[in-house]
């Protein structure tokens, strides 16, 4: 259960700092930002009793399986979301936008920018 709870949590923590600049969009990315840090803040100070409560009512075993619970609930509401990507550009200009903010499409680009550019994966 604990090794669930803890897969649960890497899958958790990289989905939502991935997905939230494509949810929100970057005009409003430091908003979101703050909004979450507030809840996680909030949830280190009551989530501790509130633990410490199921422990005690639902022993630890029942409170990790809550815990697993709400993992699968956060993968349920991750899935309704439905807010079709943008493709990605591929290639070299795409790689030097990249890097320096701009395209390289010339000699004097690429020197300017300091780079030279990756080779197209």
């Amino acid at each position: 259960m604990v090794l669930l709870s803890g897969v649960g949590t890497v899958f958790d923590d990289v989905a939502g700092q991935s997905y939230l600049p494509h949810v929100v969009g970057r005009d409003r990315l430091m908003a979101a930002n703050t909004g979450i840090s507030s809840l996680n803040a909030g949830s280190e100070v009551a989530g501790r009793s509130v633990g410490g409560y199921l422990v005690a009512a639902a022993t630890a075993a029942g409170a990790v399986m809550v815990d697993v619970a709400g993992f699968l609930l956060s993968a349920l509401m991750l899935m309704r979301i439905r807010r079709p990507e943008a493709k990605a550009e591929r290639g070299p200009t795409a790689i030097c936008d990249a890097r320096c903010g701009r395209g390289c499409g010339s000699s004097s680009a690429i020197r300017s920018c300091g780079r030279s550019p990756s080779p197209a994966r």
